[in-house]
């Protein structure tokens, strides 16, 4: 059928309502959204995100030049392309008996489309999209009031070719309407719908949080990024991908398969590498990781149909929220404990729910990968401990300050280990660490430990012609000190009582999974941070160190040493010291201050 006519709400209307939505944005939300540990975009420019997306109402003509610039050969758009173009608009799901009629109709059947056509053709798909949306809304609205209620809004959603993923409609409604409205009218509706499409369907938190992450790896801050950056940028949200995987979900996203372009005049002369690759915008940056999260999702529904012993036909849509940690440790999506992904339930309101759908089990994902996979408690601790670190409030930590909070959270660095990772993930370039920073930091070395005890269980407790999922890997508790071993912890502390529980009799032969090995990593830690607290951060070999440099200072043997003497062996243990002005008053009062 030919298109619809427009909608018939002018533009500067929809403009001015998207204005008024976000001066309408509850306050309670806002505030709980900033106290959670994520990157903020400013406030003022996702408002003119937002008008820019949703104001013009039917073309975003900043995001539609880009999509033509992605498309185009030779200044023109293929007809074969016009299907992707859409989705790199926002829909999700293209009707094609819509495409054929515009091109068809006012277009004369063209093959290929310039610029000025394409623009013409996404207005008038979206006014007939508009149409369409108008009438399945009209149908959900059987008493004729001009409004639905605001619980059966999702239904409605779905009737338009939408699934939102879970809790991001009541979050939309709370952003539109209020936060207890009860029922939507269609201008709101059409608004949400708007949202939805150009977040590609992420909470105003989830796509802040992409954006901020895009703009933190947008190196040379021109507005796109290649296949590296977008690897780091991936890996700073939490997806583990190799550049391969990287690229693949590129060539997804832009439907253009990585391959070289040709060399412009310049290049020719100063003979660049033919080879470039194909970047990305943030607006393709954010419809990659729902594609990513979405993948992972499928992953889990398909290990369940597997495991099932059922096929794609027998439509398994939900797993049992119990078998979810399993199901993820099984596949290596991320690796979390069963507490971390309850704790995850909670946050987003399906601690209750027995089943969860696709929809469900991504929120779940986003919702582990931004604590870091971290427990409260956990998180607790690490904030604690850089607050410490950071004597100078700063809000950064570098250097032996850096290594200092690591290795009291127990995991073996040494002062070289710690200055790579500080070149890895001080990605604002300051030359310390951030809290985020910090936890990005923490997250990988613990997801590290986690794939060592991983590795040690596969090697120690199998036969190499056997093949058993993760989940199902035991090992016997007393061989806790060659886990350890492996997972990097060595010398090992033999006084450790949990090191000496392990070994007894009663407990040697107990069958552990990963969860339980990585439990008791975890309390050895603990022993360490204690212990390095009273040691004042330094560890036992350091100690032992400095007791014997200590001793050749005390002639006598009495546990002291003069006056005169500390001077010594301070500048001994620290002979930078006495190369500055700051240093030597330092030294100065550090010696005074020993008589107190």
């Amino acid at each position: 059928p030919p298109p619809p006519p427009p909608p018939e709400a002018p533009v500067v209307e929809v403009v001015e309502e998207a204005k008024a939505v976000e001066e309408e944005a509850p306050a309670a939300a806002q505030e709980a959204e900033a106290e959670k540990v994520i990157e903020a975009v400013p406030e003022e420019e996702l408002q003119v995100q937002a008008e820019e997306g949703q104001g013009k109402a039917i073309v975003d003509t900043a995001r539609s030049r880009e999509v033509f610039r992605r498309l185009a050969e030779g200044g023109e758009v293929s007809r074969e392309n016009l299907v992707d173009a859409l989705k790199l608009m926002g829909h999700d799901f293209v009707n094609k008996e819509w495409v054929d009629a515009i091109l068809s109709g006012s277009l004369n059947d063209r093959s290929f489309l310039d610029n000025y056509d394409f623009g013409q053709f996404l207005a008038e798909y979206e006014a007939a999209h508009f149409d369409y949306v108008r009438a399945k809304f009209t149908e959900a609205d059987v008493d004729g009031s001009g409004f639905v209620e605001a619980d059966e809004l999702a239904v409605v959603l779905q009737k338009t070719g939408v699934t939102p993923v879970t809790g991001v409609v009541e979050q939309l409604i709370a952003e539109v309407c209020g936060r207890n409205a009860r029922h939507v009218s269609f201008d709101k509706f059409a608004r949400i719908l708007g949202i939805l499409r150009y977040r590609f369907g992420f909470t105003r938190a989830e796509y802040s949080k992409i954006l901020a992450t895009f703009r933190r790896h947008d190196r040379d801050r021109d507005g796109k990024m290649g296949a590296l950056d977008l690897r780091a940028c991936l890996s700073w949200l939490g997806f583990d991908l190799s550049l391969e995987e990287t690229r693949q979900f590129m060539a997804r996203v832009t439907k253009i398969m990585p391959r070289s372009r040709s060399r412009s005049k310049e290049e020719e002369e100063s003979g660049d590498a033919a080879e470039q690759e194909e970047l990305v915008a943030d607006f393709e940056v954010v419809k990659l990781v729902r594609v990513v999260r979405e993948t992972e999702a499928r992953k889990v529904l398909q290990h369940i149909r597997e495991k099932a012993g059922t096929s794609e036909t027998d439509a398994v849509t939900s797993i049992n929220a119990r078998d979810l940690p399993v199901v993820l440790m099984d596949l290596q999506v991320i690796l979390a404990s069963p507490a971390v992904v309850q704790e995850a339930l909670a946050d987003i309101g399906l601690s209750g729910k027995e089943q969860l759908t696709m929809e469900d089990i991504m929120p779940v994902l986003w919702q582990i990968r931004q604590c870091q996979g971290f427990s409260k408690v956990e998180l607790d601790q690490a904030k604690g401990l850089f607050n410490h670190a950071d004597e100078d409030g700063s809000e950064g930590i570098a250097g032996a300050e850096l290594e200092e909070a690591i290795r009291k959270l127990g995991f073996p660095v040494t002062l070289d280990e710690v200055q790579d990772k500080l070149d890895e993930w001080d990605l604002d370039e300051t030359g310390d660490l951030d809290f985020m920073e910090f936890l990005k930091l923490l997250s990988d070395f613990k997801q590290k430990e986690l794939k060592w005890v991983l590795a040690a269980m596969q090697r120690g407790g199998m036969k190499k012609s056997e093949l058993v999922a993760p989940s199902a890997m035991t090992q016997k508790q007393g061989d806790l000190p060659s886990v350890l071993l492996k997972a990097g912890h060595a010398p090992l502390r033999h006084d450790s009582p949990v090191l000496q529980s392990s070994q007894q009799p009663e407990e040697a032969e107990k069958e552990l999974d990963l969860w339980g090995f990585a439990g008791l990593v975890s309390e050895y830690r603990a022993e360490i941070n204690s212990q390095i607290r009273r040691q004042q951060g330094y560890t036992e070999a350091q100690v032992a160190e400095l007791r014997e440099k200590f001793a050749a200072y005390d002639i006598d043997g009495n546990g002291t040493v003069e006056k005169k003497e500390l001077r010594t062996l301070l500048l001994e243990l620290v002979p930078a010291a006495e190369r500055s002005a700051e240093g030597r008053k330092q030294m100065a009062d550090i010696v005074r201050e020993s008589d107190a």
